[in-house]
């Protein structure tokens, strides 16, 4: 397991952003997908957020950020608040399984 400090945390929702349709792996948004740098975890990666209890899965990529980032979707605008104030905005995160290149 590898664990990776001050990575950039950021949600994004159905409710308030209009994420709601399909991400950039084909899949529909769904509770535990992610997006994250592809050069760094392609989809199919799955991460833990220290101080946070869900497994993630990166399936996602957002298309201005660089570096190690997180973006968590949410369906509500509520769940995301809560997990903000819950992990911050940087986090140390725990990359469970990496598939190989």
């Amino acid at each position: 397991m590898r664990v990776i400090e001050s990575v950039r945390i950021l949600y994004t929702t159905c409710e308030g952003d209009g994420a709601c349709g399909t991400m950039a792996s084909g899949l529909r948004v769904h509770p535990g997908a992610a997006a994250c740098n592809p050069t760094l975890a392609p989809f199919g990666t799955r991460l833990r957020i220290l101080g946070w209890d869900q497994e993630l899965v990166c399936e996602d990529i957002h298309p201005t950020l660089q570096g190690w980032y997180v973006v968590v979707w949410f369906a509500t605008e509520a769940e995301g608040r809560a997990f903000r104030q819950r992990v911050g905005n940087t986090a140390t995160v725990e990359v469970l399984y990496m598939p190989p290149r």
